[in-house]
């Protein structure tokens, strides 16, 4: 018999597009997902494990609902530990003007774009 493929949904990810200075696509990557998206008393919380090379920049997360994007908010991709780094985010949903009941989002709805570094920050490295 055929084996069976070990299926990769474990490892959950939200699919992030890295754009480029002219703010064209760089790269598309899976940022795995660390915690979330859960969703109590109205407010979302989202923790992803991103490159270590993306510290400083910033992350814009967006919801896709109904044919709509909404920028959930705009984050600075954190520094957690050596060669670690983290997108954190907690926002109030109906801040921004989305209605959800409580419980958890699908993965798929989420979209990550990776601001271009702006002009006067340094590349380390």
């Amino acid at each position: 018999g055929e084996e069976p493929v070990p299926k990769k949904t474990e490892a959950r990810a939200i699919k992030a597009t890295i754009l480029n200075d002219d703010w064209e696509v760089k790269e598309e990557l899976g940022f795995k997902v660390e915690r979330g998206p859960q969703i109590h008393q109205g407010k979302l919380n989202l923790s992803l494990v991103a490159p270590v090379e993306l510290v400083g920049q910033t992350a814009d997360v967006m919801l896709s609902m109904e044919g709509m994007e909404v920028l959930l908010g705009s984050v600075a991709v954190e520094s957690v530990e050596r060669g670690k780094a983290r997108i954190e985010l907690e926002v109030d949903l109906e801040g921004v003007g989305i209605k959800i009941k409580d419980g958890a989002l699908l993965l798929e709805a989420f979209r990550v774009f990776i601001e271009p570094r702006q002009s006067g920050e340094e590349e380390s490295g």
